[in-house]
């Protein structure tokens, strides 16, 4: 499980792209081609 500030994201993990950005990967059950999902976490930019 991820922690993102109050969020909770179960079978979470990060990954880096190339570009430098990151993303936050979640496994999902049930698909099966591609049973992994980006998850949408809203950031505020400062």
């Amino acid at each position: 499980m991820l922690v993102v500030g109050n969020r909770r994201i179960p079978g979470a993990f990060i990954q880096q792209l190339k570009n430098g950005r990151w993303h936050v990967m979640q496994r999902v059950a049930g698909k099966n081609r591609y049973p992994i999902d980006v998850v949408k976490i809203p950031m505020a930019v400062r």
